[in-house]
């Protein structure tokens, strides 16, 4: 019996425009049947929470790919595992020498020590706003939540993820979260990781999870779970961790994996 869905957001319950009304009314199923939904996301909270409204979250959101979990209502902090500040700094030191300069999360604000045009429209995309801090060792943090470093050349982005590991081994996590996007937090971080945390706390087994996932970020959350759903949209590489394949997230893909698995209304 399944007794929490875990959704990732963009590409697999928001297409970046809206949410379908058979969402919206498949999670109001759920949850009125006793259901735990819960997000888990690699966005800010910040970010998230400008677009989660209508899904009229009750559940801790998970943010930054499990760095940090919070509460719905306020935000408050649950859960918080940056990556340490001098790591941070050789991180971003060494990214500068491939002339890199990603985006640095530091308490859900957003910093760029340059002004460049991936910032600038991952910030029109998000709708956050962002500052430029030339130098971010001068600014006083003991960890900061995340470095994401974009770049519209998607080999470049994996020799990065595979330079990086290689160099720094155990001591960070890597996921490619879009194929321009190399996510970058502490060790030990991923949102299967948050996703134990928070079914912890709701005393719930793995073998009663339900997740949902698009990207290569996502294969933590699927293999968190009793049943791994890759949507329609998936990456190829996520789509060979999941359980099951189902449609697009424009075609309701969460809403036909609920169906079948919660409720045995689909049948293949």
């Amino acid at each position: 019996m399944i007794k929490m869905l875990v959704c990732d957001i963009d590409g697999t319950i928001f297409n970046g425009i809206r949410y379908t009304d058979n969402l919206l009314d498949c999670i109001n199923r759920v949850r009125n049947d006793g259901v735990k939904f819960v997000i888990a996301t690699g966005r800010t909270f910040y970010s998230a929470n400008q677009i989660l409204a209508p899904l009229n979250i009750d559940t801790p959101i998970i943010c930054y790919q499990g760095a940090t979990i919070h509460k719905p209502d306020t935000g408050e902090l649950i859960f918080e595992k940056g990556l340490e500040r001098n790591l941070a700094l050789d991180i971003l030191d060494f990214l500068k020498t491939m002339d890199i300069f990603p985006n640095i999360y530091i308490k859900d604000n957003l910093y760029s020590e340059k002004e460049t045009k991936y910032v600038k429209k991952y910030s029109d995309n998000q709708k956050i706003p962002y500052r430029i801090e030339q130098d971010i060792s001068q600014m006083n943090f003991n960890a900061l939540n995340k470095i994401l470093a974009i770049d519209d050349d998607t080999q470049k982005i994996k020799n990065l993820i595979n330079i990086l590991n290689e160099k720094y081994g155990n001591k960070i996590y890597t996921a490619m979260s879009t194929p321009y996007f190399c996510e970058i937090c502490a060790n030990g971080i991923s949102k299967g990781k948050a996703v134990e945390y928070v079914a912890n706390m709701y005393n719930i087994k793995k073998e009663e999870i339900l997740s949902c996932g698009d990207q290569n970020n996502d294969i933590e959350l699927l293999t968190c779970a009793g049943i791994g759903v890759a949507m329609g949209n998936a990456s190829e590489t996520l789509k060979t961790y999941a359980d099951y394949i189902t449609d697009t997230v424009d075609n309701d893909g969460v809403v036909k994996a609920v169906k079948k698995f919660i409720y045995g209304e689909i049948n293949d």
